[in-house]
Parts: structure tokens; C-alpha cells; sequence
């Protein structure tokens, strides 16, 4: 069992305002954990240590999809 202690969540709609929550993470040395689908069955993605939490739900659009290729743009 882990308790979360996550210091924030944060819930970015773009890449670069992924990217500027990674700098401001590098910069204050600061573990990032990412959430996705949060199923928790393995318990692998809690944030017990105060890391930022950088929650996907709002960058949830396909963008382009490859279906020759079996890529998609998201």
C-alpha cells in the first residue's frame, strides 16, 4: 500500500506546457510522475515523495492518424 503525497498535479493541454513542467522540474530537482489511465494496479506510477504529478486528460485529441505506418499523432 502507498500513500499518495504528490507536491502538485498538474494538468497540461499542450506539449510545451509539458515541456515547461519538465524544465521547472530539472531546474528544482523535482521527480516527475506521470498519470495516465491511473488504474493503480500496480502501484508504479504513485506519487509518494512530493513529485509532480503531470496528469494526461486534457491532451487527449488525435491529432493525424498513419494507418500504413500504425502511428498515431496524439
Amino acid at each position: 500500500h502507498f500513500d499518495p503525497k504528490p507536491s502538485i498535479i498538474v494538468f497540461p493541454s499542450s506539449t510545451a506546457q509539458v515541456q515547461a513542467i519538465v524544465q521547472l522540474a530539472n531546474q528544482f530537482n523535482v521527480a516527475i510522475t506521470p498519470s495516465g489511465g491511473r488504474t493503480g494496479l500496480s502501484a508504479g506510477a504513485v506519487a509518494a515523495n512530493g513529485e509532480i504529478v503531470v496528469s494526461f486528460d486534457k491532451m487527449n485529441q488525435i491529432l493525424e492518424f498513419y494507418p500504413a505506418d500504425r502511428m498515431v499523432r496524439i
